[in-house]
C-alpha cells in the first residue's frame, strides 16, 4: 500500500550510504552513483509532494539497476535484496 506519510530521514541516509559504499568498492562508477542518487532524491521529492505513483516508477528504475548489478555478479544477491527492501520501504508501510 502506497502511503503519503513523512519519510524517515534515517532510511534515506541508509540508502544514500549504500550507494556511496558501492562506489567506494568500485561496484558502480561515479556516473552510476550520480544516477542512483538522482533517482533516490527524485523519488523522495515525488513522495513528499504527494505523487507516490511517480515515485514508484522512479524507484522501479533504481531496482532494475540493482537487479542488473546482481545478475552481472558485480553485487551479491544478499546486499542487493537489502538495498531493494530499503527502497521499497520508501513506498510501503
Amino acid at each position: 500500500m502506497i502511503t503519503h506519510k513523512p519519510i524517515a530521514e534515517s532510511l534515506i541516509e541508509d540508502i544514500d550510504l549504500s550507494i556511496a559504499r558501492l562506489l567506494e568498492r568500485k561496484i558502480i562508477s561515479e556516473q552510476e552513483s550520480f544516477i542512483l542518487n538522482a533517482r533516490l532524491y527524485l523519488a523522495v521529492h515525488c513522495i513528499r509532494n504527494g505523487h507516490p505513483e511517480s515515485a514508484a516508477h522512479v524507484l522501479e528504475a533504481f531496482i532494475r539497476k540493482v537487479e542488473d548489478l546482481v545478475r552481472s555478479e558485480r553485487l551479491d544477491s544478499k546486499e542487493g535484496m537489502t538495498l531493494i527492501r530499503r527502497l521499497l520501504r520508501l513506498l510501503v508501510d
